[in-house]
């Protein structure tokens, strides 16, 4: 039980004795930059060699290269992202420092394993799988808003589709301060409406929390930033949303794969689906940019990204690759 997990936890009034710990695992989201610093500085100067170093965030001025430069010690660092838009998501995606040692990716995936996630590791240092997926999501998610869908709107349509949680309420789970796109974003922020921990985001959180109706203000606050961008709403359809989201996400894959980010298309749909709630059954949207057939995805994504800002859905030029050779994503994973 919890009690009995708390029981094997010790705290301590300073860092000392962490210098004899093999792992240590840094989870300072809320902290200030010269006290993150400091505390960095402190572990690299009195941890033994080989000790790995751990962040649970890349939040913050420098994010993961600031944590570096201050351990002074970069080939031990490694960022654990452990995903948190659906309750209890397995993923863990693996950064290591981009000076990190060539080994410290396969240390930091056995350290996930060990603590019974499943990780996910990016091919180049410094480049994300997860973080680059749920850009597109997003920022597919606040076009179909600006469009004159509403967040709810959204988000029943992708769980009619099959995702455990829409991206709007991903987006109050994980935080609206960690959601790294411009507009309305930007101005729920200002608001105060910051996601679910602060009781109100897109959605307003009681005693269960639970997401139940927007929050009061949501709809005006949408309605006006429309106008702020002189952009005329209109119905949406939710298989226009479904299309639109599914599709973001295929051509964010496509990106990773094609600059050897990503080892797989496989490895995506993994992400996506142990992470962030995507349909098993429907396989992640590689698998399923396969199943409704590359040329029609294309032809969806070239007619996407020629209307408004439609750069999010301009085809990889890996589908017309694979389309000439008569290939879908799979013969990739081989």
């Amino acid at each position: 039980g919890r009690d009995a997990q708390l029981a094997h936890l010790s705290a301590v009034p300073d860092p000392e004795p962490l210098a004899e710990c093999d792992v240590v695992i840094e989870v300072m989201q809320a902290a200030k930059p010269d006290e993150l610093r400091t505390m960095y500085e402190r572990l690299g100067s009195m941890a033994r060699p080989g000790t790995v170093f751990a962040s649970a965030t890349t939040a913050g001025p420098g994010g993961l290269e600031a944590r570096a430069q201050a351990l002074g010690r970069p080939q031990d660092l490694v960022a654990l992202l452990f995903a948190q838009g659906v309750p209890g998501a397995r993923l863990v995606e693996v950064l290591p420092s981009p000076q990190g040692a060539q080994d410290l990716g396969a240390t930091g995936a056995a350290l996930v394993q060990a603590l019974g996630k499943v990780p996910v590791v990016p091919r180049r240092a410094g480049a994300g799988i997860t973080s680059t997926l749920l850009d597109a999501l997003w920022r597919a998610a606040f076009w179909l808003v600006e469009e004159g869908a509403a967040p709810d709107d959204v988000d029943k349509a992708l769980a009619d589709y099959g995702f455990a949680a829409g991206p709007f309420q991903m987006m109050d789970r994980i935080g609206l301060n960690r959601v790294a796109v411009a507009g309305l974003a930007e101005r729920m922020r200002e608001q105060g409406w910051s996601g679910r921990a602060a009781g109100i985001g897109f959605y307003a959180y009681g005693d269960d929390d639970k997401p139940e109706t927007l929050a009061p203000g949501v709809a005006e606050l949408v309605a006006d930033h429309r106008a702020q961008r002189a952009i005329s709403s209109r119905d949406v359809p939710a298989n226009e949303i479904v299309d639109r989201s599914i599709g973001a996400l295929a051509n964010a894959g496509a990106r990773l794969v094609a600059g050897s980010v990503a080892a797989r298309p496989s490895d995506i749909d993994a992400a996506i689906m142990l992470g962030y709630g995507f349909p098993r059954w429907r396989g992640g949207p590689m698998e399923a940019a396969d199943l409704g057939g590359l040329l029609h995805m294309r032809n969806r994504l070239r007619d996407f990204s020629a209307g408004r800002e439609g750069k999010i859905w301009q085809p990889d030029p890996l589908f017309d690759e694979l389309i000439k050779y008569g290939r879908g994503f799979d013969s990739l994973n081989r």
